[in-house]
């Protein structure tokens, strides 16, 4: 990974190593794994996660073999991280520990951050439906509402917000800024990019074009989910994209367990 990527600490090094890609996909395992088992149980033409199926386009034209292929790839990056976690010479077992545990504080701290910004909006979070105490919740819907949080993640942080940071810091720096200013500027256009995009990946007029349903646009909504992304994406960038694939997954599932930021008001 070269320097202009989104690190803080030097390639190599164990701090750097326990926030990076390759320990974030294998903590992410799980989460991957409970994602295909909730679709195999759903069959056929079930529910599946946009992200997942806007990952999954290149992949269209094998039909039957499509889930196939799509596992035989996650196995593949999962061996090249095991890999390189191992070159790092980190402690697997623990730092996957680690990586779940900060998972679930920050899965706990999301709704409660996410009240105190809406109050800088005068937005209401109990006002956006988002609270489902007494849904039906079986074990393939948790397991697609886990996974669903990885393969956003994936997406928007691990993809987008590192290939708008790179395309950014160029950029400036062609124009003549200095790093820190380059760099600034860089972290605040990802952020906003990749918080955005997530939002608006939930809309029916972008899901509709995967063959899935979204939601209508509605203002407020648009507004609290652009809020999620951006807390999600300094989740990310703090604490490495593990942390925030498990903080996303068990967000969606507490969100439909009637554990939304609502409660927190």
């Amino acid at each position: 990974m070269s320097a202009e990527v989104p690190e803080t600490e030097s390639e190599g090094e164990p701090r750097a190593g326990r926030r990076g890609v390759a320990l974030g996909f294998l903590a992410m395992v799980p989460l991957f794994l409970a994602y295909e088992l909730g679709v195999h149980a759903a069959g056929a033409g079930g529910p599946r996660n946009a992200a997942e199926l806007f990952l999954g386009r290149a992949l269209v034209f094998l039909s039957a073999y499509e889930t196939a292929v799509r596992i035989a790839f996650l196995a593949g990056c999962a061996i090249w991280a095991f890999v390189r976690v191992r070159l790092d010479g980190l402690r697997l077992g623990r730092s996957i520990l680690r990586v779940g545990l900060e998972g679930v504080l920050g899965a706990l701290a999301l709704g409660p951050l996410l009240v105190l910004l809406c109050g800088l909006f005068d937005l209401s979070p109990a006002d956006l439906g988002l609270d489902a105490a007494g849904e039906d919740l079986d074990l393939a819907r948790a397991g697609r509402l886990l996974g669903a949080g990885a393969w956003e993640e994936i997406l928007f942080r691990v993809g987008l917000y590192s290939l708008v940071f790179l395309l950014t810091i160029r950029l400036v720096r062609f124009l003549g800024a200095g790093g820190h200013a380059s760099r600034l500027a860089a972290e605040l256009t990802a952020l906003a990019a990749s918080s955005l995009a997530f939002a608006a990946f939930h809309l029916d007029a972008l899901s509709r074009l995967l063959g899935i349903d979204g939601e209508p646009y509605d203002g407020r909504l648009f507004l609290w989910r652009t809020l999620a992304g951006a807390l999600l994406a300094v989740v990310f960038r703090w604490r490495g994209p593990g942390v925030a694939a498990w903080t996303h997954g068990l967000f969606n599932l507490a969100l439909v367990l009637g554990s939304g930021p609502g409660v927190f008001r």
